[in-house]
């Protein structure tokens, strides 16, 4: 099960220069868990997508790694755009940019 502390989560992201802090949990799924997040140094509100590598298979590792590379290059108006990716030993983490992931969510789609 994937760890929701954010003790846990701020020390990983600490030990690759601490750049966000966390404020609050605002989604949980079986695969992750999300954090809004702003960066100390720049003025961007993000979503990070953690997921806890432990609990993953090698082919759910193999199929994250894809979905990484593709998000690094697409840049389309209705897929959230990837702000940073950090990974450590235990953790990958996926910084998104929230105000994107807002505007998705309250933005009504036609057929």
């Amino acid at each position: 099960m994937l760890s929701t502390n954010s003790v846990v989560i701020e020390n990983e992201l600490k030990s690759h220069g601490g750049l966000y802090e966390l404020e609050q949990q605002i989604g949980q799924g079986n695969f992750a868990c999300v954090w809004k997040a702003h960066h100390k140094l720049a003025p961007v509100q993000v979503a990070i997508k953690v997921i806890d590598k432990r609990s993953r298979n090698e082919a759910d590792l193999i199929k994250i790694h894809r979905e990484i590379s593709i998000l690094k290059k697409l840049r389309h108006p209705n897929i959230i755009k990837l702000y940073q990716y950090i990974e450590t030993e235990d953790y990958i983490f996926l910084g998104l940019y929230f105000e994107m992931l807002l505007c998705l969510k309250t933005r009504k789609f036609s057929d």
